[in-house]
C-alpha cells in the first residue's frame, strides 16, 4: 500500500473531498485524465512525502499558478493518469497543510 504518511483525518472523509474543486466523477470515464494544482508550504520534507504518495506531481518554485500560491508556498501540479487517482487526490486532500485542489487549465 502505498500510503506510508501519517495522515490525521479519514481519507475518505467530506471534509477532504471538499477541499477538491472539481467532479471526482470525471475520472471514471474512459480515457479522460487531468491536471490539477495545489499549494505546499516551502519545505522539501513535504514535497518527498508528496511525491511518495503521487508520482506525477511537478513543483514549481516560482510560479503561483491560477490557485495563487503565496511567496512561502510551492505550486504542485500532478495528473490524474495514473493508478487509483481518486485515492491518491483524496489522500493528498488529508493533509492540513493543502488547502484546496483546484482542476488546472494550462493556457
Amino acid at each position: 500500500m502505498f500510503l506510508t504518511c501519517n495522515v490525521k483525518n479519514n481519507v475518505f472523509s467530506g471534509k477532504n473531498k471538499n477541499k477538491i474543486t472539481f467532479d471526482l466523477k470525471k475520472l471514471n470515464q474512459k480515457a479522460v485524465f487531468l491536471d490539477y494544482e495545489f499549494c505546499v508550504p516551502q519545505k522539501d520534507k513535504i514535497i518527498k512525502e508528496l511525491k511518495t504518495i503521487d508520482q506525477t506531481i511537478i513543483v514549481y518554485k516560482t510560479s503561483k499558478g491560477r490557485i495563487g500560491c503565496s511567496n512561502n508556498q510551492y505550486l504542485c501540479i500532478g495528473n490524474s493518469n495514473q493508478k487509483n487517482a481518486k485515492k491518491v487526490l483524496l489522500t493528498l486532500a488529508s493533509f492540513d497543510y493543502i488547502q484546496q485542489i483546484d482542476q488546472c487549465f494550462f493556457e
